[in-house]
């Protein structure tokens, strides 16, 4: 079978086509199955599809089935035609013969086996076969696939037991049915249509990050007239360092993170059930990371569930939309990957340094992790499921063990020799203190040039500038120094009072 490939089996009477692909071909295209609104999705072109679950695709019908006993007595099987007659079924007229396996086999609850099926003598050993698996009562699933037989007249499949019961299927069994191709109803329809997504070069990236900026963005409401316009010229110079999009995001492999494991076995957890009101959200999260390139289709054996957290609320906007995080869930991985320590920085010693200043800014990094590049052999070590699909980070992603540390090291290169009383950071927040209007603008312009050398982006949603005073890793810093933020005082002191022993 050839991989890179699509194949298209037209049905006139039906008006429809059958088509079957290969991983690679997904995978090389970009191409996600949305089976909630059952459309396959490439770029920007959407094509319907119908769905037909494997375990109902073939009905129990009369087979065209050889015993182990006739196996000897017989080259060709018996088929009925619609007379009632029976007819020989050569390789050049057959259109399906069934499928058996080729020994005993048991499958685990909520686990998969690897099983060999028999090709019927009478077909060609070169050809490519369409399988199409039958219905059964056992409750497995077989998926169909298209297959070049083994020289010893056998093809390999999946069989995946989702039932908490364990099933024996005996040799012999028919699995279900082959068919070929004809040559003249195969064709490859979308291959003129497929785009390359997220190949935009640095100077085009650079003009949308342009385009998309605007003076509404930055909060200069304590500024006059004057300062304020300065302060605009500046941020909307340095356009290059602000992203509103995931397809503007910065990207960089100044720190190239490394995910070595205790052991290479595959790892496998089944998908989380996405909540009826994220369903929305997570189709279009997933198609916004898709379009960047952030993430891509993935055939690896490793899989991780995704889970879907609703953000709070804004109590003053009861009329918003409900607002959810994609959180992957890599606790397993975690537990096998080996740590890359370093020494973060104490939260008291930023605090002391950068406290006593008249003004302050802080800058957030837009959707910090995913600015990190992955190397290629770990992508596929962190693939995520979903109800929509299987894919792979381009990225850092959240949640993998030590993200937080490479990230880190990355910022610490990035602002290295200018840290100090006027710039200091914890994680993706980068503080700046100044005692004039002046010294902040020369201090950002720093902070800039280097955001921009490492291709760093900030959010400008999240900026907080020119405030005398600031709120920043839980202490609230002004000229006169720091203390305990008032949130974080109210918290102890309005405390529940302990009822009971277990409280």
């Amino acid at each position: 079978m050839d991989l890179e490939s699509i194949f298209c089996h037209v049905k006139p009477l039906e008006g429809s086509l059958s088509c079957y692909s290969g991983y690679a071909f997904l995978q090389r295209n970009k191409v996600v199955i949305d089976t909630v609104n059952k459309q396959l999705l490439v770029r920007n072109q959407k094509f319907d599809f119908e769905e037909n679950s494997p375990t109902n695709v073939f009905s129990d019908t009369t087979d065209c089935d050889i015993s182990e006993s006739d196996k000897e007595k017989k080259e060709s099987c018996e088929q009925i035609n619609n007379i009632g007659e029976k007819v020989n079924v050569s390789e050049e007229t057959f259109h399906a013969l069934n499928v058996k396996i080729a020994n005993n086999i048991t499958v685990q609850p909520f686990s998969t086996e690897i099983i060999n099926l028999k090709v019927p003598k009478n077909i060609s050993k070169n050809k490519d076969l369409i399988f199409i698996p039958k219905k059964n009562k056992l409750g497995y699933l077989i998926n169909e696939s298209l297959n070049v037989p083994t020289n010893a007249n056998f093809f390999h499949t999946i069989i995946e037991n989702n039932t908490n019961k364990v099933i024996h299927v005996r040799k012999n069994t028919i699995m279900g049915k082959l068919s070929t191709f004809d040559v003249n109803d195969i064709m490859s329809p979308f291959e003129s249509e497929i785009y390359q997504i997220n190949n935009l070069n640095l100077n085009e990236i650079h003009k949308m990050r342009r385009d998309e900026l605007l003076k509404s963005d930055f909060k200069l409401d304590l500024l006059n007239d004057k300062d304020k316009k300065d302060m605009q010229e500046l941020l909307l110079k340095n356009y290059k360092v602000f992203s509103k999009s995931y397809k503007t995001l910065g990207e960089t492999s100044a720190v190239i993170p490394e995910f070595s494991l205790l052991h290479n076995f595959p790892l496998q957890t089944k998908p989380y059930s996405i909540p009826l009101m994220a369903k929305k959200y997570a189709q279009q999260e997933i198609n916004n990371l898709l379009e960047a390139g952030i993430i891509e289709p993935s055939s690896s054996s490793n899989c991780f569930p995704v889970i879907f957290m609703k953000k709070k609320q804004n109590p003053n906007d009861s009329n918003s939309e409900s607002k959810f995080r994609m959180v992957d869930d890599y606790r397993l991985l975690n537990s096998i990957t080996e740590t890359f320590k370093i020494c973060l920085p104490k939260i008291s010693e930023i605090i002391k340094n950068i406290a006593g200043r008249k003004i302050y800014c802080v800058l957030d990094l837009k959707s910090a992790f995913f600015q990190i590049k992955l190397r290629d052999e770990d992508k596929r070590k962190l693939v995520f499921c979903t109800e929509i699909g299987n894919f792979q980070p381009t990225r850092l992603p959240f949640g993998s063990k030590n993200s937080t540390s490479y990230f880190h090291t990355l910022i610490s290169k990035c602002l290295n020799g200018i840290t100090g009383k006027n710039v200091q950071f914890f994680l993706d927040d980068i503080i700046i203190a100044a005692d004039s209007l002046a010294e902040l603008k020369v201090t950002l312009q720093q902070v800039f040039d280097r955001l921009i050398k490492f291709n760093l982006t900030l959010d400008p949603a999240k900026l907080q500038l020119c405030k005398s005073e600031i709120t920043f890793l839980a202490f609230d810093l002004n000229s006169n120094g720091f203390s305990p933020s008032e949130q974080n005082v109210n918290k102890v002191t309005n405390f529940p009072r302990p009822k009971n022993l277990k409280q």
